[in-house]
């Protein structure tokens, strides 16, 4: 979709937080089909419609979507056991209730 990568900054100049904080915007900014560094074409599309309350993805229980997670994220990018049991940890002993 976008032909060559850009830079978010210069690492001189602005700290690893702040460049995260910029990468997460320009990736929702390309996820609705803009370039962030392109004002003309962020001028001329309009925004994405919001999704509606009570959508299917209110269905998911954080069961289903740690289990997705797990087998989708963790698993298929070969994380380590000890990373795996960590986020296992968090899920399943801190959101119990």
């Amino acid at each position: 979709m976008f032909e060559k990568p850009f830079a978010i900054g210069d690492a001189s100049e602005m700290s690893t937080r702040a460049a995260r904080a910029t990468a997460k915007e320009y990736l929702a900014q390309i996820s609705r089909g803009r370039h962030p560094k392109d004002e003309r074409q962020t001028k001329r599309m309009s925004p994405a419609p919001a999704m509606p309350i009570g959508a299917a993805v209110a269905n998911i229980t954080l069961r289903q979507a740690w289990d997705r997670y797990l087998d989708a994220h963790l698993i298929r990018k070969n994380r380590s056991e000890k990373t795996i049991e960590g986020y296992r940890d968090h899920v399943e002993r801190v959101f119990a209730e």
